[in-house]
């Protein structure tokens, strides 16, 4: 049986392709993209290629072990939890705060209000109506005061 040492083993995940090498001012530039974080299976490989490499009369300490091991499973629970929140906020950004937005505007169908509209100039002038129906684009409900898209933030007064 042959034993490879670490020091004369090659490690091909961390290894750099030099096909991917740019030259940028005499320096050699890797995408960051491609190269420089291990993922779930380089860990794995890291950690088996560890166990064969290691001296037989000095084994990793049970201990040792455990502890790379927990180490993973932490890793991998914090990877899959930010996961199921990025998809989270992306369903609240993309379905709930649009659905909340529609229903607090259609319910002032039917009310006068009170809004602030800012002209070209940049002056602002005061104007009131009844809302007629309510629209929503790019996300966003817009009240219909006559043929004007009123924004649900510069409506500053709801009355009968």
């Amino acid at each position: 049986m042959t034993t490879t040492t670490p020091a004369t083993a090659t490690v091909p995940w961390l290894e750099t392709d030099t096909s991917k090498v740019k030259k940028i001012n005499g320096f050699d530039v890797v995408d960051k993209k491609e190269y420089g974080t291990l993922g779930q299976d380089a860990f794995l490989k890291l950690l088996v290629k560890q166990l064969e490499c290691q001296d037989p009369l000095k084994p990793m300490e049970d201990k040792e072990f455990i502890s790379q091991m927990a180490n993973f499973s932490s890793l991998e629970q914090m990877k899959n939890m930010v996961s199921g929140l990025t998809s989270l906020s992306s369903t609240v950004n993309d379905t709930l705060i649009p659905a909340m937005s529609m229903q607090q505007a259609a319910g002032l169908i039917g009310l006068n209000v009170k809004y602030s509209n800012t002209l070209a100039d940049g002056t602002v002038e005061v104007k009131s109506g009844m809302v007629d129906s309510v629209v929503v684009k790019d996300k966003v409900a817009y009240c219909m005061v006559g043929d004007k898209q009123v924004s649900m933030d510069s409506i500053t007064k709801v009355y009968y």
